[in-house]
Formats: C-alpha cells, structure tokens, sequence
C-alpha cells in the first residue's frame, strides 16, 4: 500500500447519524493518546503515541489539535485522520510499508479518509513537539501543521495535502532542513493503492499527474524553493516532468552538505552552479525530463536512461 510522506485525510455521511470511519488493524498501526478533549467538533490529545507494526518505526506528539474547516467530520473521524496523518509520517519515515498494512482493512480505512476529503472534508492537525524516530535515525519538530482539502481547481478529481513543519532538527547532527512546507495535489488513489511492490510512499500511475504546488526548505541562510509535475508513463522514456529549483545563498548549503554528506553528493551540487541561471544571490533551475531526455535550463544532458 502506498502513501505520501506524511498523510491523508477525511467527510461526514449522513443518514440520520454520522458513518463511523473504519480504523487501521493494531498490527499495521498501534496508537494511543494520554489524554483526549472535545470542545464541540474539535478535538485535542496529549501524549500521542503511534509505533508501525513490529517495527522500530515510532512517533510521539505532546500536543495535538484537530478541526474540520468544513464541519463535516465528527471527533471520532478527526481521531481517525490523527491516526491516518501520523501513519503517513511513518511509512515515509520506514520507507516502505508493511505485511500487516497490506490488507483489506488497512485500505479501507485509507480509502474512507480518500473519500471524505475529496467529497469536502477539509481535516487540519496542528502537533506540537513532536519526535518521529526508528533504529537508526531520530528526527524532532517544534510544530507541524497539516491539512487536508479537495483540490477544486484540479482537471481532474484530486487531493491537496498543504504541510508545513518549523523547528526540525536531526537528533544524531545529520543534515536536516531547519523548517520544511510542501504542497501537493495527488489522484485520491495514489494515496491508498498498491501495486505490489514495497520501498516507496507514493505511487502516480501511468498517466495520473502529482503537481508539486509549492515547496519551501530552509538551510541556514540557504533557502530552497519549487514547483512543477510529474505524470508517469510506461517507463523513464515515456514519462515527463517538469520541476523549477531555486536556491538562494547556495554557500551556505554547499557547507552544510559538505559536513553531513557524501563527496558525490556535494560534487554534484557544486557542479549545478555553472548550469544555473544566476540573479544576484539566486540560482535557479528548469529541470525537465521528456521524450527520454533530461533537460537542464533547456541544455539536453548525456544521462543513460534505462
């Protein structure tokens, strides 16, 4: 089963009392809150604590606040979305997902929060001091802000996932955005199909587009900035992307990326410099991949594609 690096979420059915959302097996997912409060159709929890599986994959929130914009769901399915939000965030951080996440129940419950959302459920979750941690990484967050809205103006039907997380630090002192804010809008099924395969937490399929709306990471004084596509084909030469990359004060990245990361990587970074357009402190970049050939700022490159 496939997700998006943190979530998906929520919408109220009615028939004279409100459907009860289907919840995720105990043994894809264990969660549980110290504490829960409802002032009328919101909902706050302390002390939220969610491990995947039988894996060493876990996540801690002191604080948690949970609303509908829309006033469709009850605090039941905010629950529900509180749960489903925190095993996105898993998955991205496990990197793949799980037998005992590969079931009918599992996607059901993945799918009834699809379907909220895309008939007007608008699911926000706000945590505070959160610590999303397994065997050999730690990463913690002052706050993270997550919300969940159909995407209106979208051709087709579409899920508009807007995260914004401030004060990230990774616990062992490896590189790691100080602030990080992402929106995207996905096909509903790409966030809860699978197709069989594991070691990702998103699927697109052939054809269905992910639309990179807007994304923010702080380095330092280093700032990364873009937006563009992505619509799969049957393979790297039939697919085609678009993406536009800016960078500003990239020194203070490159120092970053030299202390935390491999030569390659910073070799690499320092050679995009000279394929940059510069203004002022700004890089920037119009990277894009169809007809089988990867472009940069409309220069082909030579990169064998399989």
């Amino acid at each position: 089963m496939k997700y998006i690096a943190p979530g998906i979420t929520v919408l109220l059915a009615f028939s004279g009392v409100a459907e009860a959302a289907p919840t995720l097996p105990a043994a894809c997912m264990a969660s549980r809150a110290q504490h829960e409060q409802t002032v009328g159709n919101d909902l706050s929890q302390s002390g939220y604590r969610a491990q995947l599986g039988n894996t060493a994959a876990q996540i801690r929130i002191d604080q948690a606040s949970l609303n509908d914009a829309a006033h469709r769901l009850d605090t039941s399915q905010l629950k529900h979305a509180n749960d489903i939000a925190a095993f996105g965030a898993l998955l991205a951080l496990y990197g793949k997902t799980t037998p005992a996440c590969d079931t009918p129940q599992a996607h059901q419950a993945a799918e009834d929060i699809a379907r909220r959302i895309r008939e007007g459920a608008q699911p926000e979750l706000t945590w505070h001091n959160v610590r999303l941690m397994k065997a050999d990484r730690s990463y913690t967050a002052r706050t993270a802000h997550i919300r969940f809205l159909p995407d209106t103006g979208a051709r087709s039907a579409q899920i508009r996932v807007q995260l914004s997380v401030s004060g990230i630090a990774e616990t062992n002192g490896k590189l790691a955005p100080q602030s990080f804010a992402a929106d995207i809008s996905v096909p509903p099924r790409a966030l809860t199909d699978n197709d069989g395969s594991e070691g990702q937490t998103m699927t697109v399929r052939q054809g269905e587009t992910a639309t990179i709306n807007n994304l923010h990471a702080v380095f330092g004084a280093s700032n990364v900035d873009g937006h563009g596509f992505v619509q799969p084909g049957a393979d790297w030469r039939t697919s085609t992307s678009q993406m536009h990359l800016e960078i500003t004060n990239i020194g203070d990245l490159l120092n970053a990326v030299r202390a935390n990361s491999s030569a390659g990587v910073t070799t690499a970074l320092a050679m995009a410099q000279f394929m940059g357009h510069r203004d002022g402190n700004r890089l920037s970049w119009d990277v894009a991949l169809g007809n089988g050939t990867v472009t940069v700022n409309n220069v082909p490159l030579p990169l064998p594609l399989p």
